[in-house]
């Protein structure tokens, strides 16, 4: 997938949504998202981090251990109690849902309703 294609895929839908348009965000919570994409950027932004697969793997761990696990944190559990059901319903319509699949998913054949070996 070429860079702008992630971008458009990861924007997709935004631009309906207002500008001025704020939620209430627990602070803890905020600045556990904040330091999750800060740790990330430190490890991706040089590539020597990362110069074998296995780098890779030991950073991002599992469900259990590792980035995986404070992503899924964030994505399951902070998200869920912070986003009220109006905008789950957002989220979750046609609407912000790219009909092109992402690369990683047409390439290895997974869909999300695939079972996750991780």
């Amino acid at each position: 997938m070429k860079k702008n294609e992630i971008e458009n895929h990861v924007k997709y839908g935004l631009e309906a949504i207002d500008d001025t348009l704020t939620i209430e965000v627990n602070l803890k919570k905020l600045l556990l998202m904040y330091k999750t994409f800060e740790e990330l950027i430190s490890f991706f932004h040089q590539p020597r981090h990362y110069t074998k697969i296995e780098d890779i793997e030991e950073f991002m761990g599992n469900k259990k251990t590792g980035m995986f696990s404070i992503l899924c944190q964030i994505y399951y559990k902070d998200f869920d109690e912070i986003l009220t059901q109006n905008i789950k319903d957002i989220l979750e319509s046609d609407e912000f849902h790219n009909p092109i699949k992402q690369y990683y998913k047409t390439k290895s054949g997974l869909h999300s309703s695939d079972s996750d070996p991780i």
